[in-house]
């Protein structure tokens, strides 16, 4: 049964580039109050969906994915690992540009998307489905709209609530009418301050089937995804 757990941000990388000048003692402030907001949205999707949430990583960059048709796309989050004690924990990255300017719906939804691909990877990994090659699962924005429908699970699977099911199911509109792209652009992309591309092939995970068996998923959330499995199609 889901109890409410501990809430894991990393605001490391952030305090780093503080430390070393590179970004404002203003701009790491705003940055550290939003964590407020942040561990508000992701304790409420934790709840209503009844399984904790991976661990977030707040990167101190903006991150722009370079289609090869010339159409860029700003990356809000994704699913990520980092290695711990030789085994893989699937994380949640996402960036600090995105927490500043983003809307509370914004965040909810992106927050909220982000766990359906988490849910998806525990079940291949239930499954013992290998995904060799991972398209690393992302929130995006640009002049068109991109979503990746394929590794994720449907949103009425795991959140019961109606509102929740509406926000994901509206998602693209929900990112198109939000002011957060244009305000990374001009407050932060423009200006100068960290950012980088990348290519979709860099955007990819790359597991080998040997390192299958090294992800790590709490009991818990293995417990709450195997409630689920009956139920998943795909």
């Amino acid at each position: 049964m889901y109890t409410p757990g501990e809430i894991n941000i990393s605001f490391d990388n952030v305090l780093k580039l503080g430390l070393n000048k590179v970004l404002s003692k203003k701009i790491v402030s705003n940055g550290f109050e939003k964590l407020f907001t942040l561990a508000k949205v992701i304790n409420e999707v934790s709840d209503i969906s009844r399984i904790p949430y991976p661990h977030v990583i707040i990167l101190p960059e903006a991150r722009i994915l370079e289609h090869s048709d010339g159409v860029y796309a700003i990356i809000y989050a994704n699913i990520s690992y980092r290695v711990f004690e030789d085994r893989l924990y699937p994380v949640v990255e996402t960036y600090l540009p995105f927490i500043l300017y983003a809307e509370n719906r914004v965040l909810k939804a992106v927050f909220a998307h982000e766990i359906l691909h988490y849910i998806y990877l525990a079940i291949k990994y239930l499954r013992e489905e290998h995904l060799v090659t991972l398209d690393i699962y992302t929130s995006n924005y640009s002049g068109r709209v991109f979503i990746d429908e394929v590794y994720q699970v449907r949103p009425e699977l795991v959140f019961k609530d109606k509102s929740y099911i509406k926000m994901l199911s509206g998602f693209d509109s929900i990112l198109s009418k939000s002011r957060v792209a244009r305000s990374i652009r001009r407050n932060w992309i423009e200006k100068g301050k960290p950012s980088r591309k990348l290519t979709p092939r860099e955007m990819r995970i790359k597991i080998p089937i040997e390192d299958w068996n090294r992800i790590y998923f709490p009991d818990i959330v293995l417990e709450r995804v195997r409630e689920l499995i009956d139920e998943y199609v795909g």
